[in-house]
């Protein structure tokens, strides 16, 4: 559907995955209508959503760019309702189409099988704990005493289930920012996201 920002670019998880829900492996058509949204290399990209209303579809859709090779996407902290209470800011129109080349980044795969036994994974039911009452997400000390109430620290390996959903990627996404090792296992569809990726 359109966006409520102006000139923003429209886009679901949905639209990069294949038939079967998981992240398309058509590298070629990917990159051609990422292209055509404008997406560039070496431009940032900036993924919104509305924390009420499916939390983590920003994330997921900065997990998959991120696998497919843009380094540079990141997700509004707040989504669209903080946006709409800085008074919905106008974006430049993309000039064209954009050059980015999808290139997929496996080596941050986690198969299930290579879980660790020490493996802490964090539940994404526990997602809704970091957020405040309008949809931000906590500040980083009082997520930090969460996570050491339940006796994990920055040595701990961590990982979110990709299969209990969106949700499961916002938590992973909002805990590598804080610089947490998170890795997503989600049997052949896990990917460590980076915040230097």
């Amino acid at each position: 559907g359109a966006s409520p920002v102006t000139h923003a670019q429209p886009i679901r998880w949905r639209d990069l995955t294949a038939a079967d829900g998981s992240l398309s492996t058509d590298y070629a058509a990917l990159s051609l209508r990422l292209q055509s949204l404008g997406l560039s290399a070496g431009q940032p990209v900036v993924v919104l959503a509305d924390p009420f209303q499916g939390l983590g579809e920003d994330a997921r859709v900065v997990w998959a760019l991120r696998t497919l090779g843009h380094g540079q996407t990141v997700m509004v902290d707040g989504g669209l309702p903080a946006l709409r209470a800085a008074g919905l800011p106008t974006i430049q129109q993309p000039v064209g189409h954009g050059d980015f080349v999808v290139e997929r980044h496996d080596d941050w795969s986690l198969h299930a099988a290579e879980a660790a036994h020490d493996l802490v994974l964090l539940k994404a039911s526990s997602a809704p704990d970091l957020l405040t009452d309008d949809g931000h997400r906590k500040p980083s000390p009082m997520i930090e005493a969460w996570l050491e109430r339940q006796g994990i620290d920055r040595d701990s390996y961590l990982a979110t289930d990709g299969t209990e959903g969106p949700a499961a990627l916002w938590l992973a996404a909002v805990l590598i920012d804080l610089g947490y090792p998170v890795r997503n296992l989600d049997g052949s569809e896990a990917y460590l996201l980076s915040a230097a990726n």
